[in-house]
């Protein structure tokens, strides 16, 4: 009988929930090293310095280790309660269209403006 009365609760008391969606530029590193005669690939982690900064990954250029740059579009959402300070599902969104023709990625939001209607 409690989890009724609790989940009625949650129903009738509905919560303004906005969700935001944004698209960023993703930069990763790989590095190709030369071990034992076969070229392994390995992603360059982004570091931070003492001050909590975060700094670029090493790029090498040398002839064992060769650093590459690879950018591409990701878009990201998350969900906040109107009013508070409460974020939350915040990350990458999968399932998401994307333009291989153009490589970006499409927003999921559509804004469509009515002929003779007011904003």
């Amino acid at each position: 009988m409690r989890v009724e009365i609790v989940a009625i609760m949650i129903y009738a008391c509905k919560v303004p929930v906005l969700v935001a969606y944004w698209i960023s530029n993703d930069s990763v590193y790989h590095t190709t090293r030369n071990v034992k005669g076969v070229d392994v690939d390995f992603v360059e982690p982004y570091r931070a310095n003492k001050g909590g900064a975060v700094k670029l990954p090493r790029v090498y250029d040398t002839e064992g280790k060769k650093t590459t740059k690879t950018t591409s579009q990701s878009l990201y959402s998350c969900k906040w309660i109107v009013d508070t300070d409460v974020v939350y599902n915040i990350g990458k969104a999968h399932d998401v269209a994307f333009d291989y023709e153009g490589k970006k990625v499409e927003s999921p939001i559509r804004v469509y403006k009515i002929d003779g209607m007011q904003w």
